[in-house]
């Protein structure tokens, strides 16, 4: 099963409801070092290619997206990482020690296998998610849809949908400065975008929103994935 790791904030939207979309750009970097260069000319499954060199057809398995360079002619696909519509992924999430046993970061759960707590066995006190081992997966999520847009194409309803954090009724969430606050999400979203792609380096997090890459939105919904490995019994699929 593929894993699409998750940051702190992110786990938690996604616990809450309030998260249906996350956008990647996994997979894409050939096409991300010069975004403006591109054009997309094609998203399909298993599509049937020419061969420009033999005039022979060919298929690409997966969920292929197909780039354009107009000037030279030139094209590229790239390979969906997540798997296609319809796949079930499970969300990874940081993990830490505390006090000898595994906790998550996002809200200090104990980590269970089989119906027990799991010994923190690590040499580092804390796996990002990234790194997190399947058997903690906690939140699984069904693919709905894919599509393939640039970074500032994103709406004020999909910035909602990311899960970015509602103070108020009409306020959301700065992820980089607390104090502030937004009335427009899509700032709210552009703050996050920084927050998780440059961390403390405020110009490394502007710099990937300036160069405005193209990426992959992938939009789920939450599943209930009996884990046998985190129950000690035959896994079980419910739509929730």
């Amino acid at each position: 099963m593929r894993k699409i790791p998750h940051n702190r904030e992110m786990i938690l939207a996604f616990a809450n409801g309030l998260k249906t979309q996350t956008r990647r750009t996994r997979g894409l970097k050939d096409i991300n070092e010069e975004p403006d260069r591109w054009r997309l000319d094609d998203l399909d499954t298993d599509p049937e290619l020419l061969n420009l060199e033999t005039g022979e057809p060919f298929t690409i398995k997966g969920l292929i997206a197909t780039f354009e360079d107009a000037e030279f002619d030139i094209y590229r696909n790239n390979r969906y990482p997540y798997g296609n519509t319809g796949d079930i992924v499970y969300l990874g999430e940081g993990i830490r020690n505390e006090k000898g046993y595994a906790v998550y970061a996002a809200d200090g759960a104990l980590v269970m296998r089989k119906g027990e707590v799991v010994p923190w066995k690590w040499k580092t006190n804390h796996i990002s998610s990234v790194y997190m081992p399947e058997f903690a997966a906690r939140y699984y999520a069904k693919i709905v849809n894919v599509r393939v847009e640039r970074l500032q194409s994103i709406s004020r309803q999909d910035c909602i949908a990311e899960g970015i954090d509602k103070l108020d009724s009409v306020s959301y969430r700065d992820y980089l400065t607390p104090e502030l606050i937004h009335h427009d999400p899509i700032n709210s979203y552009y703050s996050l975008w920084k927050s998780i792609n440059g961390g403390k380096n405020w110009s490394k997090g502007q710099k990937s929103w300036d160069k405005n890459p193209w990426l992959w939105v992938t939009e789920y919904e939450p599943v209930t994935w009996l884990n046998p490995e985190v129950t000690g019994k035959k896994e079980v699929l419910c739509q929730q």
